[in-house]
């Protein structure tokens, strides 16, 4: 799923990309709705973020070829290499949100973070 506009691959953020994914150096989600909590004595104020995880492009290719229908697509793309992740922050102040140490392995985020393997930097 998804599309390219130059070196960064779109996609919603609820799905897996596309194997053409691993052939850009970014990829770009919404769906997650990112929050930071910062707190001020006894108060405390979320507010929306745009995180930017860095990762091997392998961890993504090994990913998509545990995809049903996805291996022998994988297999023509290379896994050298980084990618970044940047997660859109939400619009809608109704939405539901997850704090930015809570994104990977969140039900509620994109399964770009849900995969198991190595830790992810956010940055």
């Amino acid at each position: 799923m998804g599309l390219y506009v130059g070196d960064a691959w779109l996609l919603h953020g609820h799905t897996w990309p596309h194997p053409e994914a691993l052939e850009r150096d970014l990829i770009i989600i919404g769906h997650t709705h990112p929050v930071l909590r910062l707190f001020e004595d006894e108060a405390a104020v979320r507010q929306r973020v745009y995180p930017l995880a860095r990762t091997r492009r392998a961890r993504l290719y090994e990913a998509l070829l545990t995809r049903r229908g996805y291996g022998e697509l994988v297999k023509s793309y290379s896994m050298k290499g980084a990618m970044r992740l940047l997660v859109m922050p939400h619009f809608n102040q109704a939405a539901r949100v997850v704090e930015v140490g809570q994104l990977v392995n969140s039900k509620m985020g994109s399964p770009l973070f849900r995969y198991p393997s190595d830790k992810q930097q956010l940055s």
